[in-house]
């Protein structure tokens, strides 16, 4: 569900099905913009990986998450991606976790805003984020075993850690609600009196379910890039390398009009920035690269309108 007088849903689609589907949900918000056309988008991946500690249930954890960066990176554009949900993880090392953190995720790559990797499971270092279970003792329905597990993220790409779409996390807001961070392997209703939300609240989350809800606040810039009117108007978007120090652009435009060309960190960092002229038609445009470090950069090239194409560069 969601806030229906501040979010429209665009689309809905399944991206993977192996085990269980890993669905993708496209919003937009609704501002004063629309009536020109114009909005910012978000997009939700919506998961619930594999449970199980067994190998094999890794594997298939792994398989699921390969399959969804694999649809993204065939089918979509990068921007404003939350991918969220139980993924039942036990490490940051577990590849299920990796596929979708590594910098071979390129421009689908997330990013845990609170950035606490580790091995999660049955650690009281990662007390303050463990999300299950809330009680040492099954009803019937519930898991067991007390709070000692972090298996419900939200990530984000890098254009929300950064706010380079119109939609930018805010920092320290991340939180596994009801978590108070000193019940390490006890109930949540157990001795010290948890006082991180009223005692109702605590006592609905305790009832409810055996995980413990995730959420995070995100600021919307609504005059930022990232919207409807990033309609195509660059083709055929390219880039070559010429040497170590030089490499060259091409991109068809379908008008004539000066652009930004920006080299961005797989981290999302803005490492360098110019302005140039496009011509319609084919453009070929030299770029200097001799102050790149060697690794993976995206190249983006944008119009005033937000409108723009992204190439990977590697150096």
């Amino acid at each position: 569900f969601y806030n229906s007088n501040k979010l429209e849903l665009k689309s809905y689609e399944v991206v993977q099905s192996t085990t269980r589907d890993i669905d993708l949900f496209t919003l937009y918000y609704k501002s004063s913009a629309l009536t020109q056309g114009d909005t910012i988008f978000i997009h939700c991946l919506v998961a619930h990986l594999k449970a199980g500690n067994t190998g094999a249930d890794a594997t298939t954890r792994a398989a699921m998450t390969a399959n969804m960066i694999s649809y993204l990176q065939s089918n979509k554009e990068p921007g404003n991606y939350l991918f969220m949900g139980d993924l039942n993880t036990y490490t940051s090392e577990e590849l299920c976790y990796q596929h979708v953190t590594d910098i071979t995720a390129a421009d689908f790559r997330f990013f845990d805003p609170i950035a606490k990797p580790g091995d999660w499971n049955n650690s009281s270092t990662y007390a303050a984020w463990h999300t299950q279970s809330v009680t040492t003792s099954s009803n019937g329905c519930q898991s067991s075993g007390g709070m000692d597990d972090r298996f419900d993220h939200i990530l984000a790409t890098a254009q929300i850690i950064n706010g380079s779409m119109g939609l930018k996390y805010i920092d320290n807001s991340y939180q596994a609600v009801g978590q108070d961070g000193r019940h390490f392997n006890k109930s949540l209703t157990d001795s010290p009196i948890n006082t991180s939300v009223p005692a109702e609240v605590l006592t609905a989350l305790f009832n409810n379910s055996d995980h413990l809800p995730v959420r995070l606040k995100l600021e919307v810039n609504a005059g930022s890039a990232g919207g409807i009117n990033n309609q195509a108007i660059f083709r055929n978007a390219g880039i070559y390398l010429v040497s170590q120090e030089m490499a060259h652009l091409f991109v068809t435009s379908e008008n004539e009009l000066p652009v930004r060309v920006s080299v961005i960190s797989l981290t999302g960092q803005l490492v360098k920035s110019e302005n140039m002229n496009l011509n319609r038609g084919r453009n070929e445009m030299p770029l200097d690269i001799r102050n790149l470090k060697k690794g993976v950069y995206i190249i983006r090239i944008a119009d005033s309108l937000g409108r723009m194409a992204s190439i990977k560069l590697v150096k």
